[in-house]
């Protein structure tokens, strides 16, 4: 069986990815392996996500799509949206529940889903 284990996302501006990313629940802590740079981790029960800072000449991190599933959309929707994010399309029920999508500040998409 294959799992996944790691999602590592880069970003020009560090400190709004995880302001972005917490907003969605996810608990981070900052590391800093060897001379390597600054970056933050968080354990989504098994799954580690990091964020580091992305070089100014460097392409963001392509175009992956992320999913979570969150406990109360609405409500952390409407964080994000204080925060300025774009919503890309509106809450609305679908056959995997409760369904948006958003855009975090490196134009990666977001699926968000509350069951």
């Amino acid at each position: 069986m294959t799992t996944l284990s790691l999602l590592v996302l880069r970003s020009r501006n560090l400190q709004r990815a995880v302001e972005f990313y917490r907003a969605l629940g996810l608990r981070f802590n900052p590391e800093q392996h060897g001379s390597g740079p600054v970056h933050y981790s968080a354990d989504l029960g098994g799954v580690i996500v990091e964020l580091y800072p992305l070089a100014a000449d460097a392409p963001p991190t392509g175009s992956p799509r992320l999913g979570f599933t969150v406990d109360e959309l609405d409500e952390k929707l409407l964080t994000l949206e204080a925060m300025g994010v774009k919503i890309v399309t509106q809450p609305k029920e679908t056959a995997w529940g409760r369904r948006a999508i958003v855009k975090d500040w490196d134009n990666h998409t977001i699926e968000l889903v509350s069951r």
